[in-house]
């Protein structure tokens, strides 16, 4: 992970701020929630299957889903990817 993060809500949206990069995310809820998942130590596998249930996508999708999130957002050793966080969606 790129080091301590901070979550922040301000009126609809929530941010993430990654101190190991100095970035700001802007997280639309299910991403977010599974963002806080993945730092509280949940394993992917287990988020994919929440999601398989409640969004009622395949698991594989739902779990490349977490992935993405995972590297792009938590493993990424230097800035957050320019591409928008939209474009990691629920396929």
């Amino acid at each position: 992970m790129s080091g301590p993060l901070l979550f922040k809500t301000i009126e609809d949206k929530r941010y993430l701020w990654l101190e190991g990069t100095n970035q700001y995310v802007v997280l639309e809820h299910e991403a977010f929630t599974i963002v806080e998942k993945l730092t509280e130590g949940l394993l992917p596998n287990t988020i994919a299957k929440y999601l398989e249930t409640a969004l009622s996508v395949p698991f594989e999708v739902a779990l490349k889903f977490v992935k993405e999130l995972e590297d792009k957002v938590l493993k990424s050793p230097t800035r957050v990817q320019d591409k928008s966080m939209n474009d990691l969606k629920l396929e």
